[in-house]
C-alpha cells in the first residue's frame, strides 16, 4: 500500500536531503532537480521524496519501508541542516567583522585626512583593537 508521510522535522532543502542520503548511503537518483526517487538499500523498494509546496518536501512509498526509513533520513537531515546553518551563521559573523574593520579603517583615513588638511600633525598608536589619535598644533608666539 502507498502512502504520503509527513514528518515532524519539514524537509526544507533539497542540497540537505541529497547531503543527508549520501551519508545514510543510500541510492537515489535526482528527477527534474526537485525530486529524487530513492532505492532503499535494506527493503528493495522505492520512496520518492517530491516538493509538496513551495518550499517543503514530502516522502512517498509504502508503509512499512517508510517508518524506519523517514526515521533514519530524519536524524541524519537534522543533523545536515544543522550543521549548514551553523556554517552560514560564521560566515555571516565573518563577513560582519570584516564590514567592521573597513568602517573603522575609513573612519580613521577620513580623521587623518581631514586633521591634516587642518595643518595638524597625527600621530597614530595601536593597541590590539583600538586605535588612538593625536593632533598636534605647533603655534609659535
Amino acid at each position: 500500500m502507498s502512502s504520503r508521510i509527513t514528518l515532524y522535522l519539514p524537509l526544507l532543502d533539497f542540497d540537505s536531503i541529497v547531503e543527508a542520503l549520501k551519508h545514510l548511503k543510500e541510492k537515489f537518483t535526482i528527477i527534474n532537480n526537485n525530486e529524487l526517487k530513492v532505492h532503499t538499500t535494506g527493503y528493495y523498494k522505492e520512496i520518492l521524496i517530491k516538493k509538496v509546496d513551495s518550499n517543503r518536501y514530502s516522502l512517498f512509498g509504502e508503509d512499512i519501508v517508510m517508518k524506519q526509513f523517514t526515521k533514519n533520513l530524519a536524524a541524519e537531515y537534522k543533523n545536515v541542516y544543522e550543521t549548514k546553518m551553523l556554517k552560514a551563521k560564521e560566515e555571516e559573523r565573518k563577513r560582519m567583522e570584516e564590514e567592521r574593520i573597513r568602517y573603522v579603517e575609513q573612519q580613521r583615513a577620513a580623521v587623518v585626512a581631514n586633521a591634516k588638511k587642518m595643518g595638524y600633525s597625527v600621530k597614530e598608536t595601536i593597541h590590539g583593537e583600538e586605535i588612538k589619535i593625536v593632533l598636534v598644533r605647533r603655534t609659535y608666539n
